[in-house]
């Protein structure tokens, strides 16, 4: 691994090389364990190419629901309670905002709160009057999509939860995906599906139609994508043109899975279990992290990063 550090420099030269050493946010944004974070006046240089994942976040779908997260090893476990007038849905975890982004099973709302759990509200309303499901950010176009029940894929501004723009029709069943910043494009999922859009929703290729009753799907290591198929109960590893799929994980029905590029670890929210667990890249080297009593449920697995991992 390769980094640099800078060391004391001039205010003027600070607020150049914050510029161009991008990406470049507020002094209060720096988490303290977060190694590749420069303090460098009133500017953080993230001068580290990998992301660094520092903490697991999940949502708890039955009993008394909340949002929860704990140490990348399971430890040191926190509730952080929640809005929840029904069935929490998928969520997203946005590290350099500061926040955490849900949706409830039949509303109309995205909500967001701090990771510290406080400020929950909502954020957005669905223009469509349709109930919100997968959550995706954009940060170089100022955007957070979500996918809703009307088979659309929308945008708002990240910074107000304004604009709200229809990006593209989709086929229906379409729950959830992620924004490729390498790629400049959104990967989408559901039903059978596995879909490719264009950032300016120009275009919407099929990579696949081999699914059963897919739930979301993330980027994985080396040009793959982990898909996640509920309805089959496995978790399907598979390169990003849609070729090559491989069950790396089954027998269970997945609530969610998060990837840590840096050490090529899988983090899954296992319903049928009641636990979460990392696995390999390929779903070996299984290590149980949290256990839930019967019926927790946990869902909406996801990882918080360093800033300089999500730009």
């Amino acid at each position: 691994m390769i980094f640099t550090r800078l060391h004391k420099f001039s205010a003027l030269s600070a607020v150049i090389l914050a510029q161009l050493f991008a990406p470049a946010c507020v002094a209060p944004d720096c988490d303290p364990a977060d190694a590749f974070c420069e303090p460098l006046n009133g500017y953080l240089l993230y001068t580290d190419p990998i992301p660094t994942a520092l903490r697991i976040y999940w949502v708890r779908r039955n009993g008394a629901q909340t949002v929860a997260r704990a140490n990348l090893d399971g430890s040191a476990v926190e509730n952080l309670g929640g809005t929840f007038p029904g069935s929490p849905n998928l969520a997203l975890v946005d590290g350099p905002g500061g926040f955490f982004y849900y949706n409830i099973d039949g509303s109309m709302d995205v909500r967001r709160m701090r990771l510290d759990g406080s400020g929950d509200s909502v954020f957005v309303t669905d223009d469509s009057a349709g109930d919100p499901l997968g959550l995706a950010i954009d940060r170089s176009r100022d955007r957070l999509y979500f996918w809703n029940a009307a088979a659309e894929l929308r945008y708002v501004s990240i910074a107000n939860g304004g604009g709200q723009t229809v990006l593209r029709a989709l086929t229906a069943g379409q729950t959830g995906g992620f924004y490729s910043a390498a790629e400049d494009v959104i990967y989408s999922a559901g039903g059978t599906d596995l879909r490719r859009v264009s950032a300016d929703g120009a275009t919407d290729d099929l990579l696949s139609n081999s699914f059963t009753g897919v739930l979301t799907v993330i980027a994985g290591g080396d040009g793959t994508l982990y898909v996640v198929d509920f309805a089959a109960t496995q978790i399907v590893r598979v390169n990003r043109d849609g070729s090559n799929p491989q069950v790396v994980l089954s027998g269970f029905q997945p609530g969610g899975v998060a990837f840590d590029s840096r050490n090529n670890h899988l983090y899954v929210c296992d319903q049928t279990n009641q636990r979460i667990f990392r696995a390999n890249e390929l779903g070996g080297d299984l290590t149980p992290l949290v256990s839930f009593e019967a019926g927790y449920n946990p869902i909406a697995c996801n990882l918080q990063f360093t800033a300089g991992g999500l730009f």
